[in-house]
C-alpha cells in the first residue's frame, strides 16, 4: 500500500522530500520485518535447544530414579493391588484405578482402553463407592499418605 502511495505521489508531482521520507519509512519497515523475523527464529531455535537439553536431562534423571527404586515401586504397586482387591474391585476397575493414580483423566483412560468416557466415569464412581472415598483426590491421598510421613514436609523444607 505504501509503495502505491509513493507511486501516486510521484505521479501527482508531490515534493521529493515527502517521497523520500515515505521511501525511508518503507525501507525501515521492511528492514524491521526482516530483522524481527531473523531475531524471532534465532531466539526460538536457541530456546528449543535449551528446552530439548532440559528435557533430556529430566528423562535421564527420571530413568535413573526409576532404576534405583524399581524394587520399591514394585512393592508399592503390589500393595495398591492388594488394597484394590480388598475393596473387591473388578479387574477393569483395578486397571482404571491404576490409570487414575498415574494421573490420567477419564478422557485419556477411555482413549487408552478404547472405551466410552461415560463408561470410564461409571467405573470411577464404582471405585470411589467401593473404597468409601469422595473422589480422585481422596483416593490418591489414601495411597500417598503412608508413603510420605508427616515430618517429611518439615525435613524437606529445611533442605530447600
Amino acid at each position: 500500500m505504501a509503495i502505491l502511495d509513493v507511486a501516486s505521489d510521484i505521479k501527482h508531482h508531490v515534493a521529493w522530500s515527502h517521497v523520500l521520507v515515505e521511501l525511508a519509512m518503507i525501507f525501515s519497515a521492511i528492514l524491521a520485518v526482516i530483522l524481527g523475523t531473523y531475531w524471532f527464529y534465532t531466539i526460538t531455535a536457541e530456546s528449543m535447544v535449551e528446552i530439548e537439553e532440559t528435557l533430556e536431562l529430566s528423562r535421564a534423571e527420571s530413568k535413573f530414579w526409576r532404576e534405583e527404586n524399581l524394587h520399591l515401586l514394585q512393592g508399592v504397586a503390589q500393595k495398591i493391588q492388594e488394597q484394590f482387591s480388598a475393596w473387591h474391585l473388578t479387574r477393569t476397575e483395578i486397571e482404571i484405578g491404576f490409570f487414575l493414580l498415574k494421573g490420567f483423566n477419564a478422557k485419556e483412560i477411555a482413549k487408552h482402553r478404547g472405551i466410552n468416557e461415560k463408561t470410564v466415569r461409571e467405573h470411577l464412581s464404582n471405585i470411589y463407592y467401593k473404597a468409601g472415598m469422595a473422589g480422585r483426590a481422596e483416593l490418591t491421598a489414601y495411597f500417598l499418605e503412608d508413603l510420605l510421613p508427616v515430618n517429611s514436609i518439615e525435613t524437606f523444607s529445611k533442605h530447600v
